[in-house]
């Protein structure tokens, strides 16, 4: 080929190399330019409260972010009943959200607003705007909770328990460990001693054996291996293990503790290791 072409061609193609260069900045640089507009909101939990009583206020852009550690700088503005204005500025949650909870020394009407002044974010520019303006009631000799509570069951109840009913933990205790001279608060039950139902422990049942033996007795076994060691009750229901002497082998039993029924029974094989040693 002929040099001076060759070199013609060199100096075309760093021409349109160079040219693509701008081309590419001049995109990049629209692109950090662009506006975006932006939602702000406020909100609050509850909207009428009484004079004291804490009120989750919520704020911030419904604009969402890239990563968790990002978040908007916005400022909650609000206007006592006086006119007395007061703001938090801070950095929202990467949810575009903050919340703080609020308390209100004077009855009136609160009016709240967020304010976000605008800022650059991701190659883009985010631009100012404020939330419509929410107005809160405070009022004097009222308190009115967020999530009012359940009355006790007056009738027979069974498990489980939905969680609404906070108030019912008081009645509903689990025997998640044995507790101090196997006593169990926090249950409701008779007035007087009574036996609900029974049930054989381990394979053999013990007493006076009588007869040509006299006054010998037999027992069960338990003396030498307990056999409710590690037994729970949770939610109405007894897990207990059924040991079997020298195996890795070991079965846990459930036993609705109401009416003295199985549920089911499991095996489970921990290994020769494992093995009891009587």
């Amino acid at each position: 080929m002929n040099k001076k072409i060759f070199s013609a061609i060199a100096i075309l193609m760093i021409l349109s190399f160079t040219v693509a260069i701008f081309a590419s900045t001049d995109i990049i640089n629209a692109q950090t330019t662009s506006d975006v507009v932006t939602w702000p909101f406020v909100d609050a939990i509850p909207r009428t409260a009484g004079v004291g009583q804490p009120v989750l206020i919520n704020w911030g852009l419904l604009n969402y972010l890239n990563t968790y550690a990002d978040g908007w700088n916005v400022t909650l503005q609000i206007t006592h009943p006086d006119g007395v204005i007061e703001k938090h500025a801070g950095k929202t949650w990467s949810t575009g959200t903050v919340g703080k909870y609020f308390e209100f020394k004077e009855p009136g009407e609160y009016k709240l607003e967020c304010i976000f002044n605008g800022e650059p974010y991701n190659n883009r520019n985010y631009l100012a705007s404020k939330s419509d303006v929410l107005t809160i009631q405070i009022l004097e000799d009222y308190w009115k909770n967020d999530y009012e509570g359940h009355s006790m069951p007056a009738e027979y109840w069974t498990r489980p328990i939905d969680s609404q009913l906070r108030e019912w933990w008081s009645i509903a205790g689990s025997w998640v460990a044995t507790p101090a001279n196997f006593y169990a608060p926090y249950n409701q039950g008779p007035e007087s001693a009574h036996i609900l139902w029974s049930m054989p422990i381990g394979d053999t049942m013990g007493g006076l054996s009588g007869g040509d033996t006299g006054e010998i007795g037999y027992q069960h076994g338990d003396a030498y291996e307990g056999k409710f060691a590690g037994s729970v009750i949770i939610s109405g229901v007894l897990y207990y293990n059924r040991y079997v002497s020298n195996s890795p082998r070991q079965t846990v039993v459930a036993v609705d503790l109401h009416t003295g029924k199985t549920l089911w029974e499991k095996d489970f094989n921990f290994g020769a290791s494992a093995a009891i040693a009587v």
